[in-house]
């Protein structure tokens, strides 16, 4: 009987002891500090693809502690992809949390700065961004607190020299047919897409054009002029000046770099574009088509290769190929033919001519064709001509940007020709 009074003496102090040790946690819980609010400070973000910001919060009571571990980065709406409460997006990846100092290295206390990395990629996108703060309450249950306030972010694109380019004819004439005037050419800078086969064209209103300029010997540079009247400097004209000169008598071209200097002003980082420029003569004359009569055609009908003779004045492949990558836009070609009377007398020619392409006429082809494919075809609808007669035909050739207030490649090629047995 004494022995299981003090059994029970002793599970009843056992039962007492257990049931202070649950009282003291239960007062130590409600001794911690509980998140009552949670505000971001900073409303509007833009950050650049690839690069880090910092979101500074304030938390309620003010001292409670926030480590990366109970703070979560929320993104409630995205135009990337949806993510549910409490969560953020694979875009985006919260990766450091610490006390927010003043100047004087001081801890601000409530204060912290929540790191947040913006993954590389070229896209843009705007979202609206929370923290969520995890506790765990009196019940000992995990709850979730978000900010009271959204933050407005936006992603950019990093300026890559794939992103922009500067749009201007690789050839063009230096002056009008007359003399009278030196012609211009346009330089602009234009958006490129994002990323290779992206719709996506980069934002050219986070760019400085900081300056544009020839890029030549001191001698060369001081033949052209560069200006513009656009505020943000993305329009310009280049011309030759009245110093300009050929590199020599048998030059066609005299060509030079045109550079443009950009900045980002997302992250301040600069680069350069460059692009080639040849100024072209407006005036070639073909060396001599000999009409042999000893092969004459049963059809009184000669094509002669023109390609190369246009190549002299600056029409090439390569001038349709880097206007198509840069802007595939439309060029109308402008050419007369005439029989001049200033050789050996003649006034006329018993033949029609035309400017032909073999891929003209097929039905459905809109690809650029190369001017070396273009060709001279005489017709002669008197017949077979006579030993010895010569002509020299003058062919006006003008390509001209629609719109445009002068021809981008204006020049006069003679074409001589003759008869021999």
């Amino acid at each position: 009987m004494q022995k299981s009074t003090i059994y029970c003496a002793i599970a009843g102090m056992l039962l007492l002891c257990g049931g202070c040790s649950k009282m003291k946690d239960d007062i130590d819980t409600l001794k911690k500090p509980i998140p009552t609010a949670l505000v971001i400070l900073n409303p509007e973000y833009i950050v650049q693809n690839g690069k880090t910001f910092d979101i500074p919060f304030r938390v309620n009571p003010s001292n409670f502690v926030v480590t990366k571990e109970n703070l979560s980065l929320d993104v409630p709406a995205s135009h990337i992809t949806r993510s549910s409460y409490g969560t953020s997006i694979p875009e985006y990846e919260l990766t450091d949390v610490q006390p927010h100092k003043d100047a004087q290295g001081g801890t601000i206390d409530g204060e912290w700065i929540a790191t947040v990395s913006v993954k590389s990629g070229a896209y843009y996108s705007s979202s609206l961004i929370a923290l969520v703060l995890k506790y765990e309450d009196a019940n000992g249950q995990q709850v979730q607190i978000t900010s009271t306030y959204l933050g407005d972010l936006t992603t950019t694109v990093k300026l890559t020299p794939d992103m922009v380019a500067m749009k201007l004819f690789p050839a063009c004439s230096y002056a009008k047919l007359d003399g009278s005037a030196y012609l211009y050419t346009p330089v602009m800078l234009q958006a490129r897409p994002i990323s290779s086969g992206s719709e996506t064209m980069f934002d050219l209103s986070t760019v400085r054009v900081d300056s544009c300029k020839v890029d030549a010997p001191d001698e060369i540079r001081g033949m052209f002029w560069l200006e513009t009247t656009d505020p943000d400097k993305r329009e310009w004209k280049l011309q030759p000046s009245y110093v300009f000169q050929f590199p020599d008598a048998d030059a066609r071209s005299r060509g030079i770099d045109v550079k443009m200097w950009l900045t980002d002003l997302v992250s301040g980082e600069q680069i350069t574009i460059t692009k080639p420029i040849a100024f072209f003569r407006t005036e070639y004359t073909t060396p001599t088509v000999e009409f042999k009569l000893s092969e004459w055609p049963a059809n009184n009908t000669i094509q002669v290769p023109f390609g190369n003779a246009l190549a002299q004045i600056g029409v090439t492949a390569d001038l349709f190929k880097q206007l198509s990558d840069t802007d595939p836009i439309p060029v109308s070609k402008s050419i007369g033919t005439k029989v001049t009377d200033d050789w050996d007398g003649k006034d006329g020619t018993p033949a029609i001519i035309s400017l032909e392409n073999p891929h003209q006429k097929e039905a459905g082809n809109k690809a650029v064709t190369t001017p070396e494919e273009d060709y001279l075809k005489f017709v002669f609808y008197a017949g077979k001509p006579d030993a010895g007669e010569k002509y020299k035909l003058k062919l006006i050739v003008t390509y001209t940007v629609p719109g445009a207030d002068q021809p981008t490649i204006n020049a006069t090629i003679y074409v001589p020709f003759t008869f021999v047995p």
